[in-house]
């Protein structure tokens, strides 16, 4: 893609000039700048910004030799490249780190980050009538983040999954309590915009990822 110029703005000007059009962003600090990536949001708002990931094979395992479909590919410092090039070959972002990301290095708010990494992508999927939204009728599946929007559990279908990862304090605070049979999000109290769950001592947010 060329890049923006005020003379010729390009497929990239109409993007950001159309209001229908929806942005994807793959924000793992590497494909786009955190710059680039708060002008987006500045101009086309969480409602017309889809967070993507691009992930390749070599997703969550260590740095090293892996593949691209049939070309070899290199992964260093979780930067995937063709080998002695620096030609970006796809990226090692999770969509969890894709929203920490967001709030970290682009000064997205949690919400706005939220949206954009379920209610945004679930609209544009045909899928909002269920997905992508804690909401009465809506699927109920949860991602927990611990205060350091770390993954801390997550519900699919209301039915608590527990992280490895899960830290001592998420435990104590009982946020999910035991497993049940899934449920409706109908079945829950649930409010229109993420929550907040408090423990003993410590607060937990809640946002909708996409689950299957």
């Amino acid at each position: 893609m060329r890049p923006f110029h005020h003379r010729e703005p390009g497929v990239l000007g109409a993007a950001l000039d159309v209001d229908g059009v929806t942005c994807e962003v793959i924000c793992d600090g590497v494909h786009v700048d955190p710059a680039a990536v708060r002008l987006l949001a500045r101009s086309k708002g969480p409602a017309r910004i889809a967070l993507i990931t691009d992930a390749i094979e070599a997703t969550g395992l260590p740095d090293g030799d892996y593949r691209l479909g049939v070309r070899p590919i290199s992964v260093v410092g979780g930067r995937a490249t063709l080998p002695e090039s620096e030609t970006i070959a796809g990226s090692t972002l999770t969509m969890g780190r894709a929203l920490r990301n967001a709030v970290e290095l682009c000064a997205v708010t949690v919400e706005d980050a939220a949206r954009m990494a379920s209610t945004t992508p679930a609209e544009l999927l045909g899928i909002a009538d269920r997905k992508g939204l804690l909401a009465a009728g809506r699927d109920a599946d949860v991602a927990i983040l611990d205060p350091d929007r770390d993954r801390a559990g997550c519900a699919d279908g209301g039915a608590a999954r527990r992280s490895p990862a899960v830290t001592g304090a998420a435990r104590r605070a009982r946020v999910m309590g035991p497993a049940r049979p899934p449920l409706r999000a109908d079945t829950v109290a649930v409010p229109r915009r993420p929550l907040r769950v408090r423990g003993d001592a410590d607060a937990y947010e809640i946002v909708t990822l996409l689950v299957g």
